[in-house]
């Protein structure tokens, strides 16, 4: 499943990148050709936490055993489908506020 998402990159900077879910791997890929693409496997991954937190879109938090991502939704989703999801795919590592 692909999402987009802009991704924090500095103090008040985003930059658009594409969530890509697929065989519990976390690929996300710039927009632009300037920056590389991140990949973080299940073995990575700590914790993926999905809300709502201000944010229409729905905001993304990602942590990995070397840094945190956090990032909002460009598109509005249904949030518990995409709950549903991460939960399918990560199991216990995926924490929200909605019940899926």
């Amino acid at each position: 499943m692909t999402f987009e998402i802009k991704l924090r990159v500095g103090f008040f900077k985003t930059r658009c990148y594409r969530l890509i879910i697929a065989h519990r791997k976390i690929l996300l890929t710039p927009h632009d050709d300037n920056n590389e693409q991140i990949i973080i496997d299940d073995k990575e991954l700590i914790s993926i936490d999905i809300s709502k937190k201000g944010c229409k879109t729905g905001e993304l938090e990602i942590i990995s055993q070397n840094r945190v991502y956090i990032g909002n939704f460009v598109h509005q989703r249904n949030l518990k489908e995409v709950c549903r999801f991460f939960a399918g795919e990560f199991g216990n590592k995926f924490i929200s506020q909605y019940n899926y």
